[in-house]
């Protein structure tokens, strides 16, 4: 099984948007060398996203001849170096930090957005609002393998909405709320 990361994963930043409630769009893009053989134990993660994000609505497309490969698209758990999923608590780190705001990294689901799909054309998916609710990779599994007879760039993006509510207050006490959007 390979990993392919692109440059985002690499940076570990987190999307979490600007404002509340606002919609923002992130893509990330990995270059394969031609030769490379493509299976379907391949996992390729391209957008980093923060705790208690929507996911709206995703992409892919591809530059290059991708042959037969196809790809889901969903997301994949984030792990910190012990193997563990990440977990974030709201005020910092602290024992004292109730599990309400203790935001762990779910568990991978490769397919949450999209199905298989060849990346020949672009295409873009509504996919159903699902609120994430620790950090995740958005990420991509290889349904159908292949190998490239050329360089190729995939792209996925998804259009995310950050945190909305008083339940899901960003950071900061006491908190502040005057700025925050309703459901």
């Amino acid at each position: 099984m390979a990993i392919y990361t692109s440059n985002l994963i690499k940076k570990k930043h987190r999307h979490r948007g600007i404002y509340g409630g606002k919609e923002y769009s992130v893509e990330g893009v990995i270059r394969i060398p031609s030769g490379t053989q493509l299976t379907t134990s391949d996992v390729l993660k391209f957008v980093p996203i923060g705790e208690n994000q929507v996911v709206k609505e995703v992409w892919a497309h591809a530059v290059g001849n991708t042959g037969s490969l196809e790809i889901s698209i969903g997301y994949a758990q984030m792990l910190d170096s012990a193997g563990n999923p990440v977990k974030v608590q709201r005020q910092g780190p602290s024992a004292y930090v109730p599990a309400s705001e203790t935001f762990t990294s779910p568990a991978s689901n490769l397919s949450a957005y999209a199905a298989a799909a060849a990346l020949s054309t672009a295409r873009q998916v509504v996919a159903p609002a699902i609120k994430l609710a620790g950090p995740v990779d958005l990420a991509a599994a290889v349904t159908t393998g292949d190998t490239l007879a050329e360089d190729v760039e995939i792209h996925v993006g998804a259009v995310i909405v950050g945190e909305v509510s008083d339940e899901e207050l960003v950071g900061g006490y006491p908190p502040r709320t005057d700025y925050l959007l309703d459901n």
